[in-house]
Parts: structure tokens; sequence; C-alpha cells
């Protein structure tokens, strides 16, 4: 989808913090993602990458993981 997105942090090997807002009148849209290269974070990465949204003002109260199992149809 097109939109702005910003690189809040990233170590070019493990993670990227990403987010994106958007202003539609009264309503604020905003989006964040942990993106990793691997299905599971190490906790030192994970806790880092939390703090890295929680000192740019993002709520991670509201994060949610997502089921990346091998029964996942993933494009080959």
């Amino acid at each position: 989808v097109p939109g702005e997105y910003h690189v809040l942090d990233t170590d070019y090997e493990k993670f990227s913090c990403v987010y994106s807002c958007e202003q539609e009148g009264e309503l604020r849209i905003q989006f964040a993602w942990l993106l990793s290269r691997t299905m599971v974070m190490d906790d030192e990465t994970l806790n880092y990458a939390m703090e890295v949204f929680s000192r740019n003002g993002i709520d991670i109260s509201l994060f949610y993981n997502t089921y990346q199992g091998d029964d996942c149809p993933y494009p080959v």
C-alpha cells in the first residue's frame, strides 16, 4: 500500500522498526511493524526494538504477535 513509512531503527541484520501515521481530519491512523529476518527473535533484540517504539511515543500495549507457523501459506 502506498504511504509514508519511517524506519525508526534497524541493525540491517536482525530487525527493523517501521512506523507510519496518517491524519484524516479528526482521525489519526497509525501503523507500526517490527520486522525480523527470522521467525523467532531473541529476547535482547525484541526488548531493544520495543524500547525504540516506546521512546518514539508509540503505545506498544497495542502490539500483537503475528502467527508464522509452518502451516501458513507463504508465497514461494
